[in-house]
């Protein structure tokens, strides 16, 4: 398995809109999680809308 550096990982959740969108609401949900809160997972229509707006504002 090859390891990658924090550096290379961010560079790889900038990639594209989707991959932006999906990331932060993973990393929302494991905050709220975290905090033990019961968050709804994020659907795939809710990241795909983000990823057109995240597209719309570049």
């Amino acid at each position: 398995m090859i390891k990658k550096t924090w550096n290379e990982q961010a560079n790889e959740t900038r990639r594209d809109p989707y991959t932006q969108a999906k990331t932060a609401f993973e990393n929302a949900y494991h905050d709220a999680k975290d905090d033990g809160l019961n968050p709804v997972k994020p659907t795939e229509e809710k990241i795909q809308a983000a990823a057109k707006k995240i597209a719309a504002e570049k």
